[in-house]
């Protein structure tokens, strides 16, 4: 997967389909999965075969290296992984605006960065 068909998935979840933020409602804290089948933007990339719950407890640094995930990651930095996930927990930090506007928000700069086109709505 490269840089503008994680950027495409992501934003057909958050964008498209409207999908909450996936964060753990007693930390606050986000996480790659969560109830309800939520998802962090890097938990959107991440198919439901290859996710473990261990997950949890790491970084985007250390589960792209891991065994199941190097694949999948491979065409991806570090730096665009963490600036994904910064896009949505950015967004999902509780203000007057609802979480979609604010994820489209983060996307579309994050897109300018990175060269990317943000699909259709």
């Amino acid at each position: 997967m490269n840089q503008q068909e994680a950027f495409d998935k992501v934003w057909d979840w958050f964008v498209v389909q409207k999908n909450p933020p996936s964060v753990n409602q007693e930390t606050g804290m986000c996480k790659f999965r969560g109830p309800k089948n939520t998802k962090c933007a890097v938990g959107v990339l991440i198919p439901d075969n290859l996710y473990h719950k261990e997950y949890e407890a790491y970084v985007i640094s250390e589960i792209k290296g891991t065994e199941t995930l190097k694949d999948l990651f491979s065409l991806l930095s570090l730096s665009f992984l963490s600036d994904l996930q910064t896009a949505h927990d950015v967004a999902a930090i509780p203000t007057g605006l609802k979480f979609t506007s604010k994820v489209t928000s983060e996307l579309t700069e994050l897109a300018a960065t990175y060269n990317l086109k943000c699909p259709a709505i």
